[in-house]
């Protein structure tokens, strides 16, 4: 069987709008691809920008052994500045006690702290709708391997107490497979 011009023709054209098709959808995923990325990675900013969660952050960084440190905080709920002498103590009673029984100092804590899972919890949902990958936890991998550290326990004990439906969940999981994940994502890309 042989092809007359005409045949060739509509192949050639058949094969390069085939190819047009495949470049394309490969352009609209790689696309798609950075837009998630983009949108990952300015959530994060808008997360660290957050003052109510760098308080949080800097919190965190202080352990058990850490000297107290203090800071002044407007705190709308009572209209007024309040200075907060943080220790690690203080922390963990913020997280412990009924909300009725806490100073005001554990009042700014406790406050802060729902901002802050209030975040990771957005960030969690947008992982489980798969609208993240789940490499966009490098962005918080710092954060994660500390609140899953038993220095850090009341934190999430809270969290369950106050119906935070994903922060404790996605915390058990990210502790038992996706930290493995991110540090291999990580070593693979950086070694």
């Amino acid at each position: 069987m042989m092809l007359n011009m005409e045949d060739i023709i509509v192949i050639i054209i058949q094969a390069s709008g085939l190819g047009s098709l495949i470049a394309l959808i490969i352009i609209y995923l790689k696309d798609k691809q950075w837009k998630r990325t983009e949108a990952a990675y300015q959530f994060y900013n808008d997360f660290d920008a957050n003052k109510d969660c760098q308080l949080a952050m800097f919190m965190l960084d202080y352990g058990i052994e850490d000297a107290p440190f203090k800071f002044e905080y407007y705190f709308p709920k009572l209209s007024e500045k309040i200075i907060v002498h943080y220790n690690y103590d203080k922390l963990n009673e913020a997280m412990r006690k009924p909300y009725e029984n806490l100073t005001e100092e554990e009042q700014v804590i406790r406050f802060l702290f729902d901002v802050y899972i209030g975040y990771l919890e957005r960030i969690f949902y947008c992982l489980v709708t798969n609208y993240f990958k789940k490499k966009e936890l490098i962005f918080y991998k710092y954060w994660l391997d500390k609140l899953i550290s038993e220095e850090y326990k009341e934190i999430r004990n809270y969290a369950v107490e106050n119906s935070c439906g994903l922060f404790v969940p996605f915390l058990e999981k990210y502790r038992k497979r996706l930290k493995k994940k991110v540090e291999k994502w990580v070593n693979k890309k950086f070694k």
